[in-house]
């Protein structure tokens, strides 16, 4: 399976609010993404759905995944919330 196809699979949470960020983080940012952040994102997906709902919605901050990387994923869900 191809990579790409392989991370969208991993974008699917059953959780609406983090399949909306992860999606669109890896459809419009990934690839023009640096080297570092994209294997942060991959390092991301590999997370448990409780854990990367805390460390997405600020509850948890972790050394793992600086906050400007995380920082990143949300500006893209404020962004996206408001073009609804």
């Amino acid at each position: 399976m191809p990579e790409s196809r392989k991370l969208a699979w991993q974008c699917r949470r059953g959780n609406l609010e983090l399949d909306l960020m992860l999606q669109h983080y890896l459809l419009h940012e990934f690839a023009p993404a640096g080297e570092a952040d994209q294997k942060l994102f991959r390092k991301l997906l590999t997370l448990e759905d409780n854990q990367l709902f805390a460390i997405l919605m600020g509850d948890t901050i972790t050394a793992d995944f600086p906050t400007s990387f995380i920082d990143k994923i949300r500006g893209i869900r404020h962004q996206r919330t408001a073009e609804f």
